[in-house]
């Protein structure tokens, strides 16, 4: 089977990267005044999810920062390098949102973290 990748979807996929990590910089740096988190944002979830999992905290987080982000790489790349899925799509998409969101929680956001 051969494999192409999907420039515009390699674009899209970047584009809502960079959009979430927009919007959590200017929540991080107007709202709460912490420049550093924003810098943080986007590895929080593995880096904070292997620190739980490794290091004796707690280890459901740990376990769920790791898949969350492992089904989200997974579903980009699967659809990246497959054919036009428009379902496997969305769910790469929503599994995005869920990245960010659990960023956000990780790092305080909602009082947690």
């Amino acid at each position: 089977m051969k494999y192409e990748i999907r420039c515009t979807t390699v674009k899209g996929f970047v584009a809502a990267f960079l959009a979430l990590w927009a919007i959590s910089a200017v929540v991080w740096i107007v709202a709460f005044k912490f420049p550093m988190n924003a810098l943080l944002a986007p590895i929080a979830p593995i880096f904070y999810g292997g620190l739980l999992l490794f290091t004796g905290g707690n280890p459901v987080i740990g376990i769920l920062c790791v898949a969350v982000t492992g089904i989200a790489g997974g579903l980009i790349f699967e659809s990246i390098f497959r054919g036009p899925r428009t379902l496997v799509r969305v769910f790469a998409y929503v599994m995005l949102a869920v990245y960010w969101f659990l960023s956000y929680e990780l790092l305080g956001g909602f009082g947690g973290g």
